[in-house]
């Protein structure tokens, strides 16, 4: 895992690459995480080098199955080069968090699409307005385990394209889509599709802006399948409280559970 913070040194990047392509042949996790955002000019020019840099690399780490850029944001006139090296890569476990744009969507969609290799994919935070074909283009990963989309500005029509790979998709086992405003009839959806659906065990549905008529209607027509269930910050009340305690008599696998400021009132904690 490196670090990085804003520097102007081309040097240190190329150097790094280098070192990786000489002495880290059998690497199998690659993760490069920017923890500060101050200054654009800097930034920028980091930003160039490193995703110039990942082509030469990810061909010399032929062992390579997990990638992490988390705040590396990606340029445009870098686009076509970091696609079509991930292309060429056997990775399993994919996380581009804070670093996607419009414009980079596309060519992801083209690595992703059919893509029998990934298992897990980490797109949280994300706010790019994740268009219909982009989410499409997830359906069709056959083995994918793992899907973290939270931050993303979902709407309505993702909750959609997102409740339809859960009911196509009989490998994924966990969902993340927390911090997104899901809305009734995006709701609707998803219970639809987690009923149907057979393999998913853990969802996180943090601060999605449900109400108590939303989250009685999750625990109603929700499947048995789920073992863990986050619901922070959503707005349970009372009468969703009387819809989780009838999910909890007859559910049998439910080992997790998280209400953490779901404003639960004195009738609804008595009920529980």
């Amino acid at each position: 895992t490196i670090i990085l913070s804003p520097m102007n040194n081309e040097i240190d990047i190329t150097t790094l690459f280098y070192f990786f392509s000489l002495y880290c042949y059998n690497l199998n996790s690659l993760s490069f995480i920017y923890q500060s955002h101050k200054n654009d000019s800097i930034e920028e020019n980091l930003f160039r080098w490193i995703v110039n840099g990942l082509p030469f690399s990810l061909k010399s780490l032929p062992l390579l199955n997990e990638l992490v850029l988390d705040g590396i944001r990606i340029p445009r006139d870098n686009i076509t080069s970091f696609a079509k090296s991930l292309e060429q890569t056997k990775i399993a476990s994919l996380t581009l968090a804070n670093s996607l744009s419009q414009e980079v969507l596309p060519y992801l969609s083209n690595y992703l699409l059919n893509n029998n290799l990934l298992i897990k994919l980490i797109l949280a935070q994300n706010p790019c307005n994740v268009p219909t074909f982009f989410l499409s283009s997830l359906q069709t990963i056959p083995k994918l385990a793992y899907l973290n989309l939270s931050k993303c500005e979902l709407n309505e029509e993702d909750i959609n394209s997102i409740s339809t790979l859960i009911q196509q998709n009989t490998n994924i086992i966990f969902l993340d889509i927390s911090n997104n405003n899901i809305s009734l009839k995006g709701c609707s959806l998803l219970c639809l599709a987690l009923k149907k659906n057979k393999t998913l065990i853990k969802i996180n549905l943090s601060d999605c802006g449900l109400t108590d008529e939303s989250i009685l209607m999750l625990f109603e027509k929700t499947g048995q399948n789920l073992q863990s269930i986050v619901l922070n910050n959503n707005k349970l009340g009372n009468t969703g409280i009387i819809g989780l305690t009838n999910f909890l008599i007859t559910n049998k696998v439910l080992s997790f559970l998280s209400v953490q400021n779901c404003e639960i009132g004195i009738e609804g904690i008595k009920t529980f």
